[in-house]
């Protein structure tokens, strides 16, 4: 079954530096309320699984209510989370709610997954947080981030610093 966005061509990209090991990841959910477009980027200290997602508003023809847009989410979740490598989700959930926080339904979605929203300022001209960046909530992946209003569009551009080097372990040497 195809999603009604499909139809639609309203679209997901990654944008990275060239040099980056890129590749696509297939994930075996079904997302027909939402877009999004999975890749592993890989590197000598990380194996990181990027989800870039876009859901359009519940205002919308294409859009639904909050909570089956969570119920499909958590679905993928369910998929998503059990690859190997650290998961990072970005992208338009549009899932607005009480000033400077995200819809109460998906921040219960991602603390149940263990998940961690990590944007805290609005990023949409209305004042709402709608672009979110999503992590592990033990990760140490994202290190800055930054909220630019750039002109071209409602909505904010969201710009993060990954950490793509893994935290060094301590070692302890035991003579005897």
């Amino acid at each position: 079954m195809d999603s009604v966005l499909n139809h639609k061509h309203i679209g997901v990209a990654t944008v990275h530096r060239r040099g980056l090991k890129m590749s696509t990841l297939t994930i075996t959910a079904e997302c027909h309320v939402f877009e999004c477009l999975t890749v592993k980027l890989s590197t000598a200290g990380r194996h990181l699984n990027l989800g870039a997602v876009y859901r359009p508003p519940s205002s919308t023809a294409f859009g639904v209510p909050v909570g089956e847009f969570c119920a499909e989410l958590l679905d993928f979740l369910d998929h998503f989370l059990t690859l190997p490598g650290e998961p990072l989700l970005c992208g338009d959930f549009s899932c607005p709610g009480d000033a400077g926080a995200v819809d109460s339904q998906l921040s219960e979605v991602l603390s149940d997954c263990s998940l961690l929203q990590v944007v805290n300022q609005p990023t949409h001209l209305a004042g709402n947080i709608l672009d979110l960046v999503i992590t592990s909530v033990d990760a140490e992946l994202v290190r800055h981030i930054s909220v630019e209003d750039v002109g071209l569009s409602d909505h904010s551009l969201v710009a993060v610093n990954v950490n793509l080097r893994r935290s060094r372990t301590s070692t302890c040497h035991v003579t005897y």
